[in-house]
């Protein structure tokens, strides 16, 4: 599957006392011209994890919030979060998305795409530990499917992370 990206780039340039929690920027139907009409049956990256200057010190992912902000539509959607990598930090819409775990932060039976509000994975699945590459960065994302052609929705992700360090 091909990949849209929805990182921000603002994010994480300062980094707090740890657990911090880190927000996505928002994925929208329609919100990234060319993708409105293939939303579905690709992976929106909501964020990465490249080497930055303090080095590769691991990132717990402790705790995930969903916050769908507009009720997606079209056929019976369903959505996961998944963690796996894209080739490079400079990875742009188009690029694939390599799958690590396609569930490892929410199966589709706790994100309920029709249904506007916050969903927490409780618990997660599985916290676990993500290494920052510049190769074969890793990335949290969406995979978004539907029996039908969806045509609205919208959502961000909000992670509780702790650097190891």
């Amino acid at each position: 599957m091909s990949m849209i990206d929805y990182r921000r780039t603002d994010e994480r340039d300062h980094v707090g006392p740890n657990p911090f929690w880190i927000r996505s920027a928002k994925m929208e139907f329609g919100g990234k011209a060319g993708f409105s009409s293939i939303m579905d049956d690709n992976e929106a990256v909501f964020m990465d994890f490249p080497l930055r200057d303090k080095g590769a010190f691991p990132v717990l992912i402790q705790g995930v919030v969903v916050e769908i902000l507009t009720a997606f539509i079209g056929g019976t959607v369903a959505m996961t979060i998944g963690n796996g990598t894209i080739p490079t930090p400079n990875s742009s819409d188009g690029a694939t998305v390599s799958v690590v775990a396609a569930t490892s932060v929410m199966a589709s039976a706790v994100v309920i795409p029709g249904t506007i509000g916050n969903k927490l994975a409780s618990p997660l699945l599985v916290p676990f530990l993500l290494i920052p590459a510049n190769a074969a960065t890793p990335v949290l994302y969406a995979a978004l499917t539907s029996s039908g052609t969806i045509t609205a929705g919208a959502c961000r992700i909000n992670v509780l992370v702790s650097e190891v360090s």
